[in-house]
């Protein structure tokens, strides 16, 4: 099956820039951004990017002292616009329930995604505060989560930095963890019982404080964290007597994105895409 909405990122490397722009691929390509890095090697780089609308275009210095730099730069900037958090009821190898929804926004609180709303929000914001819809999207998309309780990151690390003289950031992480703790009790009703839990991506596998705040208080359903284990990033974090195992698992999302392409693209041999597939 097709994406409904595919996208195309295309990147164009010369010998001191690197231009990109992004592309609605359904039927004729249309260009719905793009930008450049200029001035690679320099003391300080530029960075630009350029949307459709006003709130999505900017410029700014950056540290690009060659390619591999400069790269670093526009992949962090792209998964700035990706940042997401979820979380599955994984039974016997497949997924049977998952936080998000009808679009990732939905679910668990993320680094500029709201997670789940009341409905009726969209309403009174637009009968209250003339909210239009590309604003709402915008929102709760890019201008919320982590983000917007903070007032100041959506990166958990910077966060924990911080939470200590920062109220606003010390409240953002206390509402995702409280967030994840919420579904991963949900989902274990769905599931019947908890095996157990696997943390991984980014916070998942670098943020020991937020993996003992999700736990703690998890004892209930069996969790019993080790906490030297956990500050350790070990690959088990609970302790030998916890009824239900706490992993931290290691991904490579790219890989997994490279296979997929390759396979709906079918550029391999059928014996790569039945293997893949299986």
């Amino acid at each position: 099956m097709k994406a409904a909405n595919p996208r195309v990122l295309t990147v164009n490397g010369g010998s001191s820039s690197i231009k990109f722009a992004l592309f609605a691929a359904a039927g004729t390509p249309r260009r719905l951004l793009d930008g450049s890095l200029e001035g690679i090697g320099l003391a300080r780089a530029k960075f630009r990017v350029k949307g459709p609308n006003r709130a999505d275009n900017f410029s700014r210095s950056v540290a690009a002292p060659d390619h591999r730099a400069a790269v670093a730069v526009l992949m962090d900037w792209v998964q700035e616009q990706l940042k997401g958090a979820s979380i599955t009821a994984v039974r016997g190898g497949k997924s049977i329930d998952t936080s998000m929804s009808f679009t990732p926004t939905a679910g668990l609180v993320m680094g500029t995604r709201t997670g789940d709303l009341d409905p009726c929000l969209s309403w009174y914001l637009a009968r209250a505060e003339q909210v239009g819809p590309k604003q709402f999207h915008r929102m709760v998309n890019h201008k919320s989560g982590l983000l917007g309780v903070s007032e100041t990151s959506s990166d958990a690390r910077e966060l924990l930095e911080r939470e200590k003289a920062d109220t606003r950031a010390a409240e953002a992480l206390a509402l995702f963890c409280y967030q994840a703790k919420k579904w991963i009790c949900a989902l274990a009703g769905a599931l019947g019982g908890l095996d157990r839990i696997v943390f991984s991506a980014g916070i998942g596998e670098n943020a020991p404080p937020v993996r003992a705040r999700i736990c703690h208080g998890l004892e209930f359903i069996g969790v019993k964290l080790d906490q030297d284990r956990n500050h350790d990033g070990a690959p088990i974090i609970s302790s030998a007597g916890s009824p239900v195992t706490v992993r931290v698992i290691r991904t490579d999302e790219e890989s997994v994105i490279a296979r997929a392409v390759c396979r709906e693209l079918k550029l391999g041999s059928e014996k790569e895409h039945e293997h893949q597939a299986g």
